[in-house]
């Protein structure tokens, strides 16, 4: 799960989508699925914002590489809380 901030165009939210697709790349792996689940208001103001753009995202990482790709998307300006879950196969 991503929250990014809500712009006017909806140009940012898009721009957030690519950089996490970069990132999971970089850490050598695939996203599976994709799902914007829209602007929402927030319960409390994050970095000044009170409404914000939901995305989930499934995706496949090796176990060593979640840090680099935890590293990279906490150090991304357009994010303002991601969750990182380990999904049980069933």
């Amino acid at each position: 799960m991503v929250i990014s901030p809500t712009a006017a165009d909806g140009g940012e939210a898009k721009l957030v989508v690519a950089v996490v697709e970069q990132a999971v790349t970089k850490a050598k792996g695939k996203i599976k699925n994709q799902e914007e689940l829209g602007e929402k208001p927030l319960a409390y103001a994050i970095a000044g914002h009170q409404q914000a753009v939901f995305n989930l995202f499934e995706m496949k990482v090796a176990a060593d590489k979640v840090k680099t790709l935890n590293n990279q998307l906490s150090n991304e300006k357009g994010i303002l809380r991601y969750l990182l879950i380990k999904r049980e196969e069933k």
